[in-house]
């Protein structure tokens, strides 16, 4: 989304269109988990107040080499294994 972290990950990654989709997508997403979880309410709330699209890269023609793409890719699983709810089926795999 935007200016956060993952938001320069997809942009970098997948250029700015595509990146603005993604976003709209997040914002979509974290609006009915917030309704499911209200513990994601506020997040949902900030992230209305974020701007659609991020500035423009400076170099934005320019691919990535595969050595940087798995690093992004690795980042954003990374991203979204921290965020999300940890599913009740996997706690208690994990005895958790």
């Amino acid at each position: 989304m935007g200016q956060l972290d993952g938001g320069h990950i997809v942009h970098a990654m997948f250029g700015q269109k595509t990146a603005i989709i993604v976003g709209q997508l997040t914002r979509l997403f974290l609006l009915v988990l917030a309704m499911i979880r209200q513990e994601f309410l506020l997040w949902a709330i900030i992230l209305f107040f974020m701007p659609i699209s991020d500035q423009p890269a400076l170099n934005d023609v320019t691919e990535l080499d595969n050595k940087r793409d798995a690093l992004g890719l690795f980042s954003l699983t990374l991203l979204i294994m921290i965020l999300l709810p940890l599913p009740g089926t996997i706690a208690q795999w994990l005895n958790l």
